[in-house]
Order: structure tokens, then sequence, then C-alpha cells
């Protein structure tokens, strides 16, 4: 009878002590879930560290990323570097508000989707308004379902210029894309470029002078299932 009181006792006090740590474990729960650091914040899509922030584009050199679904506005001549690199993602716009150009000696690369195209615009929306992507001493030229319109505006000279001209033996990818309203060849490589030229809709490039497309100084690669007309 006495060690049954004994094992009775035990238990009773291993029971007051089991509820104690049950007590003392949800205390700290609760306390552990109103703290600050374990509250959810929503702080959207994570950017790419080399974002492009700004929405005015003053001129002068430029690289990193223009954002998705960003408009952009174009206030002078700029410039990637050739160590540089310039990337335009999916549903980007700039606007061009004059007749500027992008001067590419470094890479350039535009991820427009078919859902969302990149767009290259102009509030008068004129044949000529802005002077294109002068790529002539790029490193890569790729553009992907990408709106080009209204290019071909006069250089230094006095001459048209081309939507998009290269200059360098590099690749040059342009795919899915429109070349609208230009005043010059829509898309002109020279010396010795390998070229993916693929499903893209150009028209009403070129006045007196220009083609859709012109190639010189041993060009090589693919140009297949392009559309041109009013040239």
């Amino acid at each position: 009878t006495q060690m049954k009181k004994m094992i009775d006792q035990i238990f009773v006090r291993l029971e007051s002590i089991s509820r104690m740590i049950a007590i003392s474990a949800m205390a700290a729960f609760i306390f552990s879930s109103c703290t600050k650091t374990s509250s959810s914040v929503n702080t959207g899509p994570q950017l790419p560290a080399e974002a492009i922030r700004g929405t005015i584009l003053n001129g002068g050199n430029v690289k990193g990323v223009l954002l998705a679904d960003s408009t952009y506005t174009m206030k002078g001549d700029l410039t990637v570097l050739p160590t540089d690199t310039l990337v335009f993602q999916a549903g980007a716009t700039v606007n061009i508000t004059g007749n500027h150009a992008f001067y590419i000696q470094g890479v350039i690369i535009s991820q427009g989707t078919k859902a969302k195209p990149v767009t290259l615009t102009t509030p008068t929306q004129q044949p000529g308004d802005w002077g294109g992507f002068q790529c002539d001493s790029a490193k890569a030229v790729t553009f992907l379902w990408t709106k080009i319109l209204w290019a071909g505006g006069l250089d230094s000279t006095g001459s048209t210029r081309q939507t998009i001209s290269v200059s360098s033996p590099i690749n040059v990818d342009v795919e899915d894309c429109w070349l609208i309203g230009g005043q010059d060849n829509g898309i002109g490589v020279y010396s010795g470029a390998t070229v993916t030229i693929l499903r893209n809709t150009i028209y009403g490039e070129g006045t007196t002078d220009g083609e859709g497309i012109d190639f010189h100084a041993g060009v090589t690669g693919t140009v297949a299932y392009n559309v041109f007309w009013g040239g």
C-alpha cells in the first residue's frame, strides 16, 4: 500500500510537470507568432541587380535592365559601351521624344514575348522620327518579339539611318519582330556577321533608297518566313 501511494505521487508529479511544459511551450509559440520577425511582408517581384529604375533616359552611357511592363521616355542618344549589356524585358516600352538613337558597342538583348512584346515608338508616330539601333561595333545583337517603329531619322550628314545596322562579324538574331515606318534599310548587316532572321514583319521601310533586309561582305545564316510590304 505504501509503495502504491509513492507511485501515485510520482505520477501526479509527472502529470503536473507535463502540464507545465505544455503551457510553457504554448506560451512560447504564441509569443513567437506575435513577433515582427515572423510577420509576412509582400515585397513584390525580385528586381535584377542591374535594374534601371528611373523612367527618364536623358542620354549618355546606359547599361542594365529595362524592366518588364515599364514605360520609359528617351530624351537623348544612348550608348552601350563595349563591356556593357542593355536588356529589354518583356512588355517594356520606350517612347523616343526626338531624333535620338541607340549606339551599341556592347550587347543588346530585347526579350519580348508574343503576349508582351517590347515596343519602341514615338509620340507623333511618323516615319523617320528617331535614329534606330546603330550597332556597327556591337558584340551581339538579339531582338525577339520587338516592335521597332518610326525609325530612320537623319544622321549628322543628313542621311537616313537604318532601323537596325550592324557592321561587326557577330551573331545577329532578329525573330518575330515588327519593323514599321523606317526610312532606310530595315535590317542592314555587313562584315561577315552570322544572322538568324525569322518570322518578322517589315512594313514601309525605305524611301527612294533602302530595302527590308540588306546584306553585304560575306554575311551568312538563315533568313525565312519574313513578310515584306509597302517598301
